[in-house]
């Protein structure tokens, strides 16, 4: 499969920080899918699948908003595409 740049970069960091706490094994056996799985994932052949994208967020603790705001960010800058959000504000 052929994916986007941003979605390749994504993956990328995910695989980085998998790397850095488990090995392609364990963290297979942590959700619950085989070492093949997660192969697939990080080499973009399986796309990965909005709750699975959060289970893996999850278990390597990384903020998946944060991730996706700032490449889409820069991709869209590139584009010369505007995107807006709506940041949540603090009650005090």
């Amino acid at each position: 499969m052929i994916y986007d740049e941003c979605y390749v970069k994504v993956i990328k960091h995910i695989k980085e920080r998998r790397k850095s706490r488990y090995t392609q094994k364990e963290f297979a056996k942590l959700l619950g899918v085989t070492q093949k799985t997660i192969s697939c994932y990080e080499s973009c052949q399986t796309e990965l699948n909005l709750k699975q994208f959060i289970e893996i967020c999850h278990h390597l603790e990384l903020n998946f908003l944060k991730i996706f705001q700032s490449y889409l960010k820069r991709n869209m800058k590139r584009k010369n595409i505007q995107i807006r959000y709506i940041e949540k504000k603090r009650v005090s």
